[in-house]
């Protein structure tokens, strides 16, 4: 345990510190800007994270499969990554089309929002091949360098406000954004030697179930800005994630957890997690509730009287903070320990279930408008959180039958 907590040690911190360049570039750029820029912004940012997941199509995790089971030398990352930009660029500009049309961006918008994903899928799949070998610090740092530099256009707007607008920020993260992807590239030719062998395409496809479980991972706040950024005027979208980015630590402790559990459930057998779900639980709500007692002053201090209509959705961002964390446990273990087979059924059935629950978040955002996004977070994090113990019991419980028999 000692030696997986090491390991994750450096990657850990490094995450952090870019995380909280990103929560703080964000939150400036969230109060400076106008509000109809700022709820533009953070659209524009939920859909390139978006998009760039469902471009890479499951390709992280196939790629820190394959590429960790071989070793280094094995396969040739540099056709691996013309192949996925290959695979990619189709699907990224039907998609930039579809949403230029469904949200009525402008050209430059549009432009921003196909350059960005294109290029934040391949320095997924790049950070993906660092990972596999070890590089985790690399990974982590260049994943999310291009958000962390969002620092830079926030202090800038801090101080030069007049000066600063929605397309100055959007130029800084693209660029950002292919600044990481030539540092990831070159340290790949340092540190991978060329391989003979390609990821196939049917070892591509193997990546869809993956892809549904991550893509719906970002439902409960990507996504939900997403939706409203196409239901509710952008002034309310930009009041939602300017609250919701000061819980983003919670996030951030899922991921930490998440890194440092996985390893240790597939190492250290238990025949009783209840130890481990009270300490899950209890650090959990422990967050949630230090979450709904401070957020509130700290956003009205640091906010002022802007988004004063969003402070009614703090402690449903709080709870479901709880329900993130909470739901570590059964996620690592079917994700370490579970058949393929079992961990796709997981994944379709967590696709289906994020997607009425998404369902009913845009009827309710139809019908009672920006009331609704407290409870929408809350029943997209629940349905997560209960698709997820229910899949996981039964897991236990066919393990128990097969120990018996």
């Amino acid at each position: 345990m000692r030696r997986w907590i090491g390991l994750a040690g450096w990657p850990s911190v490094f995450a952090s510190l870019t995380s909280l360049a990103t929560l703080i570039g964000l939150s400036l750029l969230l109060r400076e800007l106008p509000a109809s820029e700022a709820g533009s912004l953070a659209l524009l940012l939920s859909l390139s994270d978006i998009l760039s997941l469902l471009a890479l199509l499951g390709g992280g995790t196939v790629i820190t499969r394959l590429y960790a089971a071989a070793g280094p030398g094995v396969f040739d990352w540099r056709r691996d990554l013309a192949q996925t930009a290959a695979y990619a660029a189709p699907l990224v500009a039907l998609c930039t089309m579809g949403l230029a049309l469904l949200y009525g961006f402008i050209p430059s918008s549009a432009l921003y929002l196909l350059t960005v994903t294109f290029l934040a899928t391949l320095l997924a799949a790049a950070s993906a091949m660092l990972n596999s070998q070890g590089h985790h610090a690399s990974a982590a740092v260049l994943l999310r360098a291009p958000n962390a530099f969002l620092l830079v256009p926030g202090l800038l707007a801090l101080f030069y406000r007049p000066e600063i607008s929605l397309l100055v920020v959007l130029l800084a993260h693209l660029t950002a954004t292919a600044f990481s992807l030539f540092i990831a590239t070159m340290v790949l030719l340092r540190t991978l030697p060329i391989g003979p062998q390609g990821i196939s395409r049917s070892q591509r496809l193997s990546g869809m179930a993956f892809l549904a479980s991550s893509v719906t991972d970002l439902l409960p706040e990507q996504g939900l800005i997403a939706v409203a950024g196409r239901i509710l005027p952008l002034n309310q979208v930009a009041a939602f994630a300017a609250v919701a980015v000061l819980t983003r630590p919670f996030r951030l402790l899922r991921n930490v957890l998440a890194m440092i559990l996985a390893p240790d459930l597939v190492r250290f057998r238990r025949s009783s997690y209840r130890r481990l779900l009270a300490g899950i639980w209890g650090l959990a709500l422990a967050c949630g509730l230090a979450a709904a007692i401070l957020v509130p002053p700290i956003a009205t201090q640091f906010y002022g009287a802007r988004y004063q209509e969003a402070m009614t959705w703090i402690p449903y961002l709080s709870l479901a903070g709880v329900l993130l964390i909470a739901v570590v446990p059964p996620r690592a273990d079917l994700g370490v320990r579970a058949p393929i087979r079992f961990v796709n059924r997981f994944a379709l059935t967590y696709f289906l279930a994020m997607m009425g629950s998404l369902t009913l978040t845009v009827l309710g955002m139809q019908l009672w408008g920006a009331v609704f996004l407290g409870i929408a977070v809350v029943l997209l994090q629940l349905t997560e959180t209960g698709v997820a113990y229910t899949f996981w019991l039964g897991f236990r419980q066919s393990e128990k039958r097969s120990a018996t028999e």
